[in-house]
């Protein structure tokens, strides 16, 4: 069973693995579960059933030690670096290893290449994602601030144009996942309005920042 005051643990413990990066940071954390909490109760809307304390701890823990080097601590991407964060913790504070489990299987859904396969992942991965979609302004705010966080983590200084390049990348990649969910997903003619919106703002993107 999952107590209130597991989950309480599990914040308090979650926020320490954290520090102030541009954009991986706490407040990200806190909006990535905003969303995935919503998009559980208009799942259960559907009667699509999703374990809420599961979609919430996996978001606590899903950017946990972002600012520290996974590949010098043996692992390839910083999901699973998350994931082993989430796994140590948790252990400690006593969830049971079922739950456990299913919270790695949400983080590491997370990564770029991943397909997710069941609700709780999907839900993590489309709120992670979430502000791909948002009013222009804020993906270029956040775009700017993940550009500055790169640079700092990798010890470079990149132009705009480059960076495009990079976004574009990297993003593509996780477009490539088509998450469906409930049926405001589409529009009436059956088109992604996450993938709809998600491209336009990219396509401005690329114009405000990419070569003159």
């Amino acid at each position: 069973m999952i107590t209130d005051e597991m989950l309480a643990g599990a914040r308090a413990v979650a926020r320490r693995h954290y520090t102030d990066l541009f954009y991986h940071n706490w407040g990200h954390v806190i909006a990535t579960e905003k969303f995935a909490l919503q998009l559980v109760e208009r799942c259960a809307h559907y009667e699509i059933v999703a374990d809420r304390n599961m979609v919430s701890v996996a978001a606590l823990f899903h950017d946990a030690g972002y600012y520290e080097k996974n590949k010098k601590r043996g692992y390839d991407t910083k999901e699973k670096y998350s994931a082993s964060i989430a796994h140590e913790e948790l252990w400690r504070l006593r969830f049971p290893s079922v739950f456990i489990q299913n919270v790695i299987g949400c983080i590491i859904a997370t990564e770029a290449s991943a397909r997710p396969k069941f609700v709780e992942q999907k839900i993590l991965r489309a709120a992670d994602l979430h502000q791909l979609a948002g009013e222009y302004e804020q993906f270029k705010h956040n775009n700017q601030m993940f550009k500055q966080e790169y640079e700092l983590m990798n010890n470079c200084s990149l132009t705009d144009p480059q960076w495009l390049e990079i976004t574009l990348n990297l993003l593509q990649q996780y477009l490539d996942e088509d998450i469906r969910l409930t049926p405001e997903h589409d529009d009436p003619a059956g088109v992604s309005e996450f993938h709809k919106l998600a491209y336009a703002n990219l396509a401005r993107y690329a114009q405000e920042f990419g070569s003159k």
